[in-house]
């Protein structure tokens, strides 16, 4: 990933010691071809809450009904690629009264609706925690799947739009309400709910 720019607010979180995955080339992510990555996002990007894009966040899925992970399909493995099923300790180190993340998955099977993707867990410097739950094919959705954008809030589409060879690309963009605005939020755990598709997050921004 490029180094992140100077001039970036604290707000836009800074998620490079944590990206395990490259936005601009599929060789370094999951597949074997240009149209397999986000190499378009940064400069095609204009949603109204701004994002550091420069890596991706990529968890490993649970069990598909050939009893493989996401870790153990072909191109994965030919990128020589192993997602952990956790992602802990992003600093934030700040109050917010929000938090909008940029997601999406790989691997995305239908039939996991409702179940959760993806925990992200709030700390608190008091020792405190919160929780949030997204859920499959209703917060997130696998990021070729563009038809079901219709089935979220418009303020919940991060992006959608074509890539840089005119395919349509679908990114999500769940919204945390803080319950506890007035503590500070030490850092965030993501956790990979082990389900039928593989999520990742692109960036988080705080508000």
């Amino acid at each position: 990933s490029p180094p992140r720019k100077s001039n970036l607010s604290d707000k836009l979180i800074d998620l490079s010691k944590h990206y395990n995955a490259s936005l601009f080339h599929y060789s370094n992510w999951h597949a074997d071809g240009d149209k397999f990555d986000l190499r378009f996002l940064p400069e095609k990007y204009d949603g109204p809450i701004d994002f550091d894009l420069r890596g991706i966040i990529q968890l490993n899925s649970g069990l598909d009904d050939d009893g493989k992970t996401a870790n153990e399909y072909g191109h994965v493995t030919m990128n020589y690629k192993k997602y952990p099923n956790s992602v802990k300790t992003i600093e934030i180190n700040s109050k917010a009264q929000k938090a909008h993340f940029l997601v999406g998955a790989i691997f995305g099977h239908a039939d996991t609706t409702g179940e959760t993707a993806i925990n992200v867990v709030f700390n608190y410097s008091d020792g405190s925690k919160s929780e949030m739950d997204m859920k499959a094919q209703q917060d997130i959705f696998d990021w070729w799947s563009v038809g079901n954008a219709e089935k979220i809030p418009s303020e919940n589409i991060g992006f959608l739009g074509e890539n840089n060879f005119g395919n349509k690309r679908f990114l999500q963009k769940p919204i945390w309400i803080n319950p506890h605005p007035e503590k500070i939020i030490s850092h965030i755990d993501l956790n990979s709910g082990l389900i039928k598709m593989a999520p990742f997050v692109v960036a988080i921004t705080i508000e």
